[in-house]
């Protein structure tokens, strides 16, 4: 069985019991999920990005699974976009630039969530 990407997996929590979600959730565990909705969920992460989502994106229309990266081999890398967590020495500017990389890097699907996660708030 192929691994469900983060999007999919998310999407299939919609309109599911409490119980289903915990089933579907362990079936599909991973750190990558776990780093993703520990992020989403917790209050006193700040991410040291502008509060706009970036006007050059230039998004991946390739088939799910098939792009060059994925957020399951990118989530580590969302630590370099935390206030506080070892890289504030970074220059903002080559901070958004890896930021861009990422999101050019991933499906547009998973772009979307970590756009959701990082700058919509």
């Amino acid at each position: 069985m192929k691994r469900l990407s983060i999007p999919e997996v998310l999407e299939s929590l919609e309109n599911k019991s409490s119980e289903e979600k915990v089933k579907i959730l362990r079936s599909n565990d991973s750190r990558s999920l776990r780093d993703i909705l520990a992020l989403n969920f917790r209050d006193d992460v700040i991410f040291n990005l502008p509060g706009d989502r970036p006007s050059e994106l230039k998004l991946e229309e390739t088939p799910i699974g098939l792009s060059t990266n994925t957020l399951y081999q990118q989530s580590r890398k969302l630590k370099i976009f935390i206030k506080g967590s070892g890289y504030d020495h970074l220059p903002q500017l080559k901070r958004e630039n890896l930021f861009l990389q990422i999101l050019e890097s991933i499906h547009s699907s998973e772009s979307e969530i970590l756009l959701q996660l990082c700058i919509d708030r």
